[in-house]
Order: C-alpha cells, then sequence, then structure tokens
C-alpha cells in the first residue's frame, strides 16, 4: 500500500512539474516562476507523500475491519448451519417416532412362540427351550418391539443368542424362520436418521433363508459393531460373504468371527483380507477362522499392519513361530495402542514362553495376555512369571513388567498387576517381598549381598524411606491387606539387624 502511495505521489510531482513548466513556456512572468519553484520544494513534496500514505493507510485499517467482520460472518453462518442440521436430524427423527408409533398401533408381533411339549416331540430338553425362548426368541422380540415404537433413533443393539453357554445352540427350524422375518421388517421399515447398528449373534443356527432376511433388513444400516461367535451356517461361503459385505461399512470398528464354521483357504482369506485392510478396526476377534495349518503370518500381518488396533483376539489357529522372533519383537516395541492380546490355545512352545517374558520387560502398555492352552512346560512358565514377578531381589523385582497380567500363572490369592497402575503395582509387589522377608528376619541380610560392609549403613536412610514409600502404594491397593505387616516392623528389624552387620 505504501508503494502505491509513493507511485501517487510521484505521478502528482510530474503532473505538477508539467503545469509549471508549460506556464514558464507560454511567457509566465519571473514573478510567477519563482512561486511555482516554491511549490516543487522537497519539504511540500514529502508532506504530499505522507498525506497520501496516511490516506492509504486509512483505507487498508478500513478494508482490514471489513475483513474481520466478514471472517466472522462466515463463522457465524457455518455454526448456523451446523446448528440447523442437527434440528433437522432431530425433527426427522422424532417425525419417524411419532410415524413408529402410529404404525404401532395397528402392528403386531405374529410370529408364534412354540410349546414346550413340541419341541420335546423333537427330543430337546426344558434347558433348551428356556435358552431359547429367553437368549433367542426373547431378545428378538425385544428389539423388533423397540424399532417398531421408534424407540432406536441413533442405535439399534441386536444381541441374539446366549454368549455364556456354547452347549447350547440354537438349532434351526421353520417356526424361528418367523421371528428372522419380524426383525428382518422391523430393519427394512426404520427410517431412523444415520441409526447405526450393533449386531451380536452368539451359538445360532442359521439357515439361508433366514440369512437372505436378514441381509434384506441391514442393506441400508451403518453397522459400528459385529460379532458372530459360534454360529452353524447352512453354508459357511454365505456367512463369509455376509461379514464381508458388513465390513464395508466404514464406521465399524469392531468385528468378532469365532468358531463360526471350518472355512476353507480361500474363505478364510477372504475374511482376513476384509479386516486387515479396514481402515477403522480397533477391536478384532479371529479364533478358529483360518483354513491353513499355521496362523503365524497372519497374526503378524495382523499386528504390524492395523497400527490402531487395542484388542486382538487371535486363539486356536495353529499360531507356530518355529523360531521366529517378529512376535516378541513386536511386543518388545512397546506399541501404544496395543491393550490385550489374546493368544490361547495355539501352539506356542517353551522358546516362545522365553521370548515373550523376555519382550514384556521393555513392554508397559500391554495390560493383560492371554497364553492359555498352549505347549508350555515348566520351563518357559517360570520364565514368563519371572518377567512379571522375580523374587530374586529387589532390583530384579524392581525391574519386571508392572502392567501386564499374563492368565497362564497362577499368583494364588495375589492379583499381580491387577487393577493397578504401574507404579502402585511395583510398590505392592516391593513390599510384599519386604514384608516376606521381615517374617524371617533376612531383609538387611538380603539387601546386603553384593555390598560392601559399609554400604547398608551409608544407604540407610534411603532404604528406609522407600519402605515408607513402597508401602503407601501398597496400602492404596489393599487398605487392610492379609498378613498384614506395618511398615515399622520392617524398619524395625532392618535397625536392630544393623549392629550385626556393624561388626562383620
Amino acid at each position: 500500500m505504501q508503494l502505491i502511495g509513493i507511485s501517487l505521489a510521484v505521478v502528482y510531482y510530474y503532473e505538477y512539474s508539467k503545469r509549471s513548466f508549460a506556464e514558464v513556456d507560454s511567457g509566465v512572468g519571473d514573478d510567477n516562476l519563482d512561486d511555482n519553484k516554491n511549490n516543487l520544494t522537497m519539504s511540500e513534496m514529502s508532506k504530499l507523500l505522507n498525506q497520501s500514505i496516511s490516506r492509504l493507510d486509512t483505507v487498508e485499517q478500513q478494508l482490514s475491519t471489513m475483513q474481520n467482520e466478514m471472517s466472522k460472518l462466515k463463522e457465524s453462518n457455518l455454526h448456523l448451519t451446523k446448528k440447523n442440521k442437527t434440528l433437522e436430524e432431530k425433527l426427522y427423527s422424532q417425525s419417524m417416532s411419532i410415524n413408529a408409533l402410529g404404525d404401532s398401533v395397528e402392528w403386531k408381533y405374529s410370529a408364534p412362540t412354540p410349546s414346550l411339549s413340541y419341541w420335546q416331540q423333537l427330543g430337546f430338553d426344558e434347558e433348551y427351550v428356556e435358552n431359547l425362548n429367553e437368549y433367542f426368541i426373547g431378545h428378538i422380540e425385544c428389539v423388533t418391539r423397540r424399532i417398531r415404537r421408534g424407540q432406536c433413533i441413533d442405535n439399534i443393539d441386536i444381541d441374539i443368542g446366549n454368549c455364556e453357554s456354547s452347549e447350547l445352540t440354537v438349532i434351526d427350524d421353520d417356526n424361528l424362520v418367523l421371528h428372522w422375518k419380524e426383525l428382518s421388517d422391523a430393519l427394512s421399515k426404520d427410517r431412523s436418521y444415520n441409526a447405526e447398528v450393533s449386531m451380536t449373534i452368539n451359538h445360532v443356527q442359521i439357515r439361508s433363508e433366514a440369512l437372505d432376511m436378514l441381509k434384506q433388513g441391514l442393506k441400508y444400516k451403518q453397522m459400528y459393531r459385529l460379532n458372530l461367535h459360534g454360529i452353524q451356517w447352512q453354508n459357511n461361503g454365505e456367512g463369509v460373504d455376509f461379514a464381508v459385505d458388513k465390513l464395508q461399512t466404514k464406521k465399524i470398528h469392531e468385528f468378532g468371527w469365532a468358531y463360526s464354521g471350518t472355512l476353507t483357504v480361500s474363505e478364510s482369506t477372504r475374511l482376513f483380507q476384509a479386516v486387515l485392510y479396514h481402515p477403522n478396526l480397533t477391536n478384532i476377534t479371529l479364533d478358529d477362522y483360518i483354513g491353513m495349518e499355521n496362523g503365524y503370518d497372519n497374526l503378524i500381518s495382523l499386528l504390524t499392519t492395523k497400527s490402531k488396533v487395542s484388542l486382538p483376539y487371535y486363539g486356536s489357529n495353529n499360531v507356530r513361530s518355529e523360531g521366529d522372533t517378529r512376535l516378541s519383537n513386536f511386543i518388545a516395541t512397546n506399541p501404544t495402542t496395543l491393550r490385550f492380546l489374546g493368544l490361547y490355545d495355539n501352539e506356542l512352545e517353551d522358546d516362545d514362553a522365553l521370548m515373550i517374558a523376555t519382550a514384556l520387560r521393555h513392554n508397559t502398555n500391554l495390560s493383560r495376555i492371554d497364553l492359555g492352552s498352549n505347549n508350555f512346560t515348566e520351563h518357559g512358565l517360570s520364565a514368563i512369571r519371572r518377567s512379571i514377578y522375580d523374587l530374586t531381589s529387589l532390583n530384579a523385582l524392581s525391574d519386571c513388567n508392572h502392567t501386564c497380567e499374563c492368565n497362564v500363572i497362577d499368583f494364588g490369592e495375589m492379583k499381580i498387576n491387577w487393577g493397578s497402575n504401574q507404579k502402585d503395582s511395583r510398590s505392592k509387589k516391593l513390599y510384599t517381598l519386604l514384608s516376606d522377608r521381615n517374617r524371617a528376619g533376612t531383609n538387611i541380610d538380603s539387601i546386603q549381598k553384593g555390598m560392601e560392609e559399609d554400604e547398608v549403613i551409608q544407604l540407610l536412610s534411603d532404604i528406609l524411606a522407600c519402605v515408607q514409600r513402597y508401602y503407601r502404594g501398597y496400602d492404596r491397593l489393599f487398605p487392610t491387606p492379609q498378613e498384614f505387616v506395618p511398615p515399622l516392623s520392617i524398619m524395625f528389624e532392618m535397625l536392630r539387624k544393623l549392629p550385626e552387620v556393624h561388626e562383620r
């Protein structure tokens, strides 16, 4: 802007000079010439320049003020647009609810509930019928009524089957297909604005006809959770097609496939690829899904490719490392998102246990690892135990993993790395070791190992401070612990032993 002002002033000066010299050429007298010279002094030119610049600065400030006001108006308009959209969504949902309420006056749940005698004639006992009526028919009817009444505006939660008992699978029957139809019709007629669907099906036999109905009902729904556990498909390929299709939903963040039919290599590969390359999955269960001899490579791909995954369950997949270190190396990198790792019922051996034990000492983010039902002997189990609770010395115990629970290690009544942060868990372990040594009267003897005679006395104040600090962490976890040893007892034992140490 200043350059523009200077340019204008120069132009003004040029035009003014032309006019002055023109007057000279036309015969203007000397007196007028002197006046023109006075008009062209540098001081006046400087004044003209300053005035031009000042006026331009004023214009620039006005423009800046106008731009700021325009930006505020744009932000206000954007806010109002978002608010209007939210109101439209609420209005739409409310209108759909009102319509659903109107429809529900005429609608009735028409699928019949077969009698006990009907199932007994087919060879089923009373326990099966109770399971069927409560977990299958009862659950489908409940969610269907909620959808029909417009009560599922933002979230449609469908939970079918008994997740607690794998021995009571609901067997397919013509009467049960009618219940699938009721649910499918309700989903198809539901017009909830942006409603997201969570679906879990446990231990249910699904025929192709019922699956087609379910597909139609979910055709335009956004899935954010899908768990298929213990499903007996009429055709395994159809089950995989259904799962892969639902995994096209970008919003889905949890998916589970467990013990739902023996898949071929092609089927298991299609399912795995759909999971592996989904951008938003964080909770993944792939139990007993593979159609190949060893699932180790797929496990490594899952862990290393999906950086967002926090809860991968990968059991019963014939995982064998055969000396490969990629699994333990990954655990040792201490990935920030990984919270749980399920490797139960696989083919891991003692060498794997040793490598995992070493890796756990470098991991502070993993809160639980499930290694049950693998091929570990006491040699491998003891290595894992020492990585979590090494009683060799206070230093060894301090360097253990203080965050990860491991189900293959039995610590009796002690809850090691359970329900506490790293600092409190470490304090609990150290104070427990000090308490055990106090009962045996060996705290000073144990601490003195590897030290010079005077070092224990020199470090006494620090040792006593640590006892108190560990106790505070221990006390936060167990206000009234069993076999409680007060910190004063430990301190008194140490002080009483000092003369003996000094005389040695």
